[in-house]
This record gives structure tokens, C-alpha cells and sequence, in this order.
């Protein structure tokens, strides 16, 4: 199909494409005589003129399908090591030391080590160039957005980490679960002293003499400070909560320049009027009667629509902070991350075993740390190839399906749905409409409009799929929203019209399950 649809709504940011991979790409079609294919797809830096039958993701299927069939164990040209079939041979593969010293730098489904965090280097600068004003004794307040597994917890717990090199108390709470001030408050105290205090004999009556006759037990689980106070303390933390601060500053913190409070999860508040005018009161008392006194700063993390609901019950309750959302990590991130971390235990990387994993990975922090993981314990030599890469992908892809996407997977094959997303790779649709859908032929599944609407509900209800373009589509450029949802509790559904929708995968770790899974398939014809 040579003609390009020339209509503006197919306009559409290459989300899966970021500009410094394109070069690459294009480099590879041209030294396989296929340059024209590539031109055809009109691709350009920032945007393409979207061809529903002509997608660059079609072009890049053909590339990795020829690369996943070379790794095939029945391939003559391939080193790809299928199983171990001796310990001698595991023991060498694996590179164990009589000490069984050998430890992966990599960290899948939990927040990053400090020491191991690599790239956000805007989102930190974003974050960090407000405690010159904290210093100065001025209170900042900052939200920070992401989907689910975006490394929201790994950024704040490397600052956090790096704040108490200046002399920082840095206080990390998770909101997880909670939906009451005072508890949230109770907590955010607790932990202060937990920082401040040192556990020793006298500590226990060091607290019951600061609180008076309000403490009714205090506790030690593990490092953490934790008591019971009566109603009237309470009651106390949530509505004299700034005065609680400085009064346990004075007492435990004097050596302290800062104090560096971090509220994870602020999700279970999100429908709270309480915690918006609490919080709103908060700021508003600091602003009048801490003018310049007060170096705190505020950090509270959620999901984008979190935060959107939190303003939508008050709109001047944005207003208060700096924000920011965080998305997947560009291309040149995902390079660095992989370079260095397997530089720091003296491992290099094939230049197109890195290509295939920045690719694969598609900028999602867990699935970097687990493709890290599985190359890690894969891998037999200080260089990586390109088949211990994609060995260690498909386990990678494995262990994302078993352990983080188990509960999605259920839902989508109990709806047979699965059928429909493998259909939509195999055809190279990263990009499609309904009447892409009511092509596609199922044995067993009838492709009527209903159930076409039910599948997509249920994508965009997982974050499976995205909505590219509305009628008004300026006011969805946030990607990282859900739009659906945004659209329900924001706007009236009959403004718009979704007969023409374009959807795409978005990058999700759905799609990239479903995607490898795919060319896994490859290797196996």
C-alpha cells in the first residue's frame, strides 16, 4: 500500500519508536537493501502520518523475528544453549565461586538499591534544585506521578538515601492501605523519632516525659518506633501537626538542617476531602505563619489519576506543589542502565544483544531489572551475546507473566482476549481501530460489535491499551492517564465520539509479554 492516510488525527507520537532508536532502525534496513521499505513508512522524528496497513512495527517484527529464529538451538550458526546437562557445565555458566560470592545487580519487583539506580537524571534534578529554598528555611511541597512499577519508589528511595548525606532527617511513610489522617499523621511522627532517636535504655522515658501522660505504650518493631496514644494526642497529631514537628525537631533534631518528609502511596486519600483541606491547611499555615522558618520539604507519590482526583475536589489543591509525572525511560536511559550495571561486575554487551534488550524492554523499569536478572544468571562469558540476550529475554518474559501479570493474564484469557492481541501483533498492529478488530477471523469467536466494545473496555480498564486520538484530543497529553477513567469522572461521555478511535499498546507490560511470547514462537517453527 504506497498512499499515506493524509488526515491530521492520525498524527501520532511513535511512543514505542523514541527518536534516538530511530537511526539505529533505519541503519539496519539500509545495510539489508531494504531502505525502501523503511522510507515508505514516512516515519519522521517526532510524528508519523499513521498508515493503518504500513507500521514501522511491522518492519521491526521482521527484524527481531529473524534474530529470535538465529538464536534457535536448531540453528547451525547459533551458540544458543538450550539447557545445562552437567553440573560441571552449570557451575561454569553460572560462574560461582567456591564462596557462591556472586551477586546480580539487578533487582526485579522491588524498589531499586540506592547504590544500583541508574538514570532519571531530569526527574531528580527536577526534584533536588528545590532544597536551595529548603535551606533557606522556605517549605516546598512536590507530587510526583507514575503508573504502576514506573520506579516511583526506587527515586524516592534514592533520595532519600542522598539527603542524609547533607544532613537531612529524611522521613519515608507508605500510605498503603490507609484512607484516615490521623493515621497517616501517627505515622509520619513515628517514623520522625524512629530517624532521630537512637534505641537505648533511656529512650522509652525520654518519650513518655516529651508526650506527657498521652502515651500509652510504645513498642520497637525491629528499628521502627511505634506507640499508642489516647484520643486528645491523636486528635492532636492531625489538626497541630506542624507544631508536633517542630517541637520533636527542637527536642531530638537540632543538628538537623532539613527535614525531608516522603508520603508513598498516597492512593487510599485520593477521595478524601479530609486529607485535600488538610493538607490544604497545611500549606496555607505554613505560608502566613512560617514564613522562611520551616526548611521541610513535602514529597507525596501516587498514580496520575490519583492526583487528578485530588484536584478535581479542589483545584487549588495542585496549586500547592511542584509535580511531575514519570513515564518509561527513553532509549538513552535503558542504554546506560544496561551498560553500566553489567560494567560494575566487569560484563560487556553485543552491540545487538543491547539493541534487542533497550527494544524489548520498551522502557519499563521492572521489565529492565528482570531482562537484567535473567541475561545476569544466562550469560557464560564477559560479553553478552546476542543469543544468551534473547535466552535471557524469554525468561525474562516468563517470569513477568508467573509473578506480575498473573492476575491480568487470568482475566484476559478467561475473556478469550488473548486470542485477539496475538492476532494484532502477528499482523504488526500496534496501532489499531475497532474495524482492525472485526478483521480479524477466530475460530469460535463471533467479532460483533459488543463484544469488540467489551474487549477494549476491559484493555484500557488493565492499562493493556491506550486511546490515541479524540475529538478533543489537547486535553489528553498526559499519557500516563487512564483515559478511560479520566474521561468517566471528568467529562461527559456523550462529548465524544469513539467510533474512530485509534488505540495502541502503549508500551504496556501487557504488549510486551504478549510480544515476545510472539517471537518466542519464532524460535520453535
Amino acid at each position: 500500500m504506497d498512499s499515506i492516510v493524509e488526515n491530521q488525527d492520525y498524527n501520532i507520537d511513535i511512543s514505542f519508536l523514541n527518536i534516538d532508536t530511530r537511526p539505529i532502525i533505519e541503519s539496519y534496513f539500509h545495510q539489508r537493501g531494504l531502505g525502501e521499505y523503511f522510507n515508505k513508512s514516512n516515519l519522521s522524528h517526532n510524528s508519523l502520518f499513521y498508515d493503518l496497513e504500513l507500521s514501522p512495527f511491522v518492519l521491526i517484527n521482521h527484524y527481531l523475528i529473524s534474530e529470535f529464529k538465529s538464536a534457535s538451538p536448531h540453528s547451525k550458526d547459533s551458540s544458543y544453549v538450550g539447557s545445562y546437562d552437567s553440573l560441571d557445565k552449570l557451575f561454569s555458566v553460572l560462574n560461582i565461586n567456591n564462596d557462591f560470592n556472586y551477586d546480580s545487580p539487578f533487582f526485579p519487583g522491588i524498589p531499586t538499591d540506592p547504590n544500583g539506580f541508574k538514570g532519571r537524571i531530569d526527574t531528580l534534578n527536577h526534584i533536588l534544585r528545590y532544597f536551595s529554598n529548603v535551606f533557606k528555611g522556605r517549605t516546598q511541597h512536590f507530587y510526583l506521578t507514575g503508573k504502576r512499577r514506573m520506579g516511583k519508589t526506587s527515586i524516592i528511595m534514592f533520595l532519600k538515601d542522598y539527603m542524609n548525606s547533607f544532613d537531612v532527617a529524611s522521613v519515608y511513610v507508605s500510605n498503603k492501605g490507609n484512607d484516615s489522617v490521623e493515621f497517616l499523621t501517627k505515622n509520619i511522627i513515628e517514623s520522625l523519632l524512629t530517624e532521630l532517636t537512637v534505641k537505648d535504655s533511656s529512650l522509652n522515658q525520654r518519650l513518655k516525659d516529651f508526650f506527657q501522660n498521652h502515651l500509652e505504650s510504645i513498642e520497637f518493631k525491629g528499628a521502627k518506633i511505634s506507640f499508642k496514644v489516647d484520643k486528645l494526642l491523636s486528635l492532636s497529631f492531625k489538626e497541630d501537626f506542624i507544631d508536633h514537628l517542630i517541637s520533636i525537631l527542637n527536642e531530638f533534631g537540632r543538628d538537623k538542617k532539613a527535614l525531608f518528609i516522603i508520603i508513598d502511596d498516597i492512593n487510599g486519600l485520593s477521595d478524601s476531602k479530609e486529607f485535600v483541606h488538610w493538607y490544604k491547611k497545611l500549606a496555607d499555615t505554613i505560608a502566613v505563619s512560617y514564613s522562611r522558618q520551616l526548611p521541610i520539604y513535602f514529597l507525596l507519590a501516587s498514580y496520575p489519576d490519583k492526583f487528578f482526583a485530588l484536584t478535581k475536589q479542589e483545584p487549588s489543591f495542585g496549586s500547592i506543589f511542584e509535580y511531575e509525572n514519570i513515564d518509561r525511560l527513553s532509549d538513552n536511559e535503558v542504554r546506560y542502565f544496561f551498560i553500566s550495571l553489567f560494567k560494575s561486575i566487569n560484563m560487556e554487551i553485543d552491540v545487538d544483544a543491547l539493541f534487542i534488550m533497550v527494544l524489548l524492554s520498551m522502557g519499563q523499569p521492572l521489565m529492565m531489572q528482570l531482562i537484567g536478572d535473567s541475561i545476569f544468571w544466562q550469560s557464560s562469558n564477559s560479553v553478552i551475546s546476542k543469543e544468551e540476550a534473547i535466552r535471557g529475554i524469554i525468561e525474562a518474559n516468563n517470569q513477568l507473566g508467573a509473578k506480575q501479570l498473573r492476575d491480568i493474564l487470568y482475566m484476559i484469557h478467561k475473556g478469550n482476549y488473548h486470542l485477539i492481541l496475538e492476532s494484532l501483533i502477528a499482523d504488526g498492529k500496534y496501532f489499531f481501530t475497532k474495524a482492525d478488530i472485526k478483521k480479524i477471523d477466530i475460530d469460535g469467536l463471533d467479532m460483533d460489535d459488543e463484544f469488540i466494545d467489551e474487549f477494549i473496555n476491559k484493555m484500557l480498564d488493565l492499562d493493556s491499551i491506550e486511546v490515541l486520538n479524540y475529538k478533543n484530543s489537547s486535553i489528553f497529553n498526559l499519557k500516563s492517564f487512564n483515559r478511560l477513567n479520566l474521561i468517566n469522572s471528568v467529562f461527559n461521555l456523550d462529548d465524544f465520539d469513539f467510533t474512530n478511535d485509534v488505540y495502541t499498546f502503549g508500551g504496556s507490560l501487557t504488549f510486551i509479554y504478549f510480544w515476545i511470547k510472539y517471537l518466542e514462537s519464532k524460535i520453535k517453527v
